[in-house]
């Protein structure tokens, strides 16, 4: 994909270098896929079956690790943690419940991680049974986020991939509250442009989350 859309947007790239002597964005990437490790995973099958992390790069600054999680008919769909001499965090990427999330999350600072509200979905018309089953096979509910931050051992949660987006649907103060559930760390809803400490303790501003204002990116 990465490849696909530097050519797609070669034409302007190619009159920016020319014009103004900016560097060729295809020096800046070296693009490949991520080596899975022989753990048994099948994408016809077990997609994400039970593994331990494994090491996707580490500059000697930065480490990072990834593992297999489920999310439907997806292969692969990686959970990602970034190891930094300020803090870890771990981004959960698309998935449905999972103990190799968990297991990569161990003693993070920070998990952020997807949310749907099922019980939205049932109680709305409209909505196949094909659909809720798909749903609930790919996503985390938020009932159930709170106790897999707790059982990651990280001090905050943070909430994306809202479902459904829309605050009048459900609003922030909805998500956060069932979100907390089973958790006893922090739990921040999500937008775009947030600024989040990966040790709050550093952050010495007001409770509220230190953000920069701008449009959320849900879906």
């Amino acid at each position: 994909m990465t490849l696909k859309s530097l050519e797609a947007t070669a034409y302007s790239s190619n009159i920016f270098h020319r014009e103004s002597g900016a560097a060729d964005p295809r020096t800046r990437v070296r693009v490949h896929e991520i080596d899975i490790p022989p753990v048994g995973a099948d994408p016809l099958s077990d997609r994400a079956p039970d593994m331990e992390p494994f090491s996707v790069m580490d500059d000697g600054t930065v480490r990072v690790s990834a593992i297999l999680v489920p999310h439907g008919l997806v292969y692969p769909s990686f959970a990602s943690r970034f190891d930094t001499p300020d803090g870890s965090v771990v981004f959960s990427g698309d998935t449905a419940p999972s103990d190799n999330l968990v297991r990569l999350a161990h003693g993070a600072d920070v998990l952020v991680h997807e949310v749907i509200d099922l019980d939205f979905y049932r109680r709305s018309s409209g909505y196949s049974p094909a659909l809720l089953r798909h749903f609930a096979e790919a996503h985390t509910d938020v009932a159930g986020v709170g106790p897999i931050a707790e059982r990651s051992g990280v001090s905050t949660l943070v909430l994306n991939h809202l479902v459904p987006a829309d605050t009048f649907l459900v609003s922030d103060a909805s998500w956060r509250r069932r979100a907390q559930k089973g958790f006893s760390g922090r739990v921040v809803v999500g937008g775009d442009l947030a600024r989040i400490p990966l040790r709050w303790s550093s952050y010495t501003g007001s409770a509220a989350l230190p953000a920069v204002p701008g449009a959320r990116h849900r879906r």
